[in-house]
This record gives structure tokens, sequence and C-alpha cells, in this order.
């Protein structure tokens, strides 16, 4: 689907404005030690940075590394590997764009 590494399309947000989000769904609480990322593949539109946060219920988040904020991509179909300092624990994994180049939207 939408957002997946490879996909030919991509999670694109409604606006460019600050609090869009793509949220993961890993199926079970479990140790997450990172995100990979990409750009869209048919457009040139990526995320530059972003913040992640993860939660166990969907309903409760918490930031990753006090909110730090992680360097994105800088092309369409190049793999960005962001690994954590330290594995954070949850369910489903929030990525937000703090920076994007033409569009926010990633796989």
């Amino acid at each position: 689907g939408r957002g997946r590494l490879n996909s030919k399309q991509a999670w694109s947000a409604a606006e460019n404005k600050p609090g869009e989000f793509m949220v993961l769904d890993t199926g079970s609480i479990q140790s997450i030690s990172g995100v990979i990322t990409q750009g869209r593949h048919d457009e040139d539109q990526w995320v530059t940075s972003f913040k992640v946060l993860v939660s166990a219920d969907g309903i409760q988040w918490d930031d990753v590394h006090c909110g730090r904020i992680f360097k994105g991509n800088s092309d369409r179909d190049t793999k960005v590997k962001t690994v954590f300092d330290y594995p954070a624990r949850g369910r489903y994994v929030m990525i937000e764009p703090q920076t994007f180049d033409k569009h926010m939207s990633m796989r």
C-alpha cells in the first residue's frame, strides 16, 4: 500500500503544514530500533527531516529520543536508514515531517 518501501505510491500529507503525520502499525508491541524512509517515486517530493513517536495503543504517544529531529531524504528513491541510539517500545510508529522538498511525501 501507500507508504511501503519501494511502492510506486507514497503517503502524502493532505496539506504541507505542521502536525501532518504517517502512522505505521507493526502488528504487536515490540522493540523498534529505527525506521527506513524513501521519497515519492514518481515525483520530486520527500521529507528532509522528521520526528518519530511510538505508541502501544495508538492513543498515548511518546517522543523517540525526547523529540529529536532526524535527517530524512534528499531524493526520490534512496533508502535512508535511521537507527535510534536505544530501541523504543510500542506497536505504532508515527513519523511527523518537520521539513520537506516540494510536498510532504514518503514511503
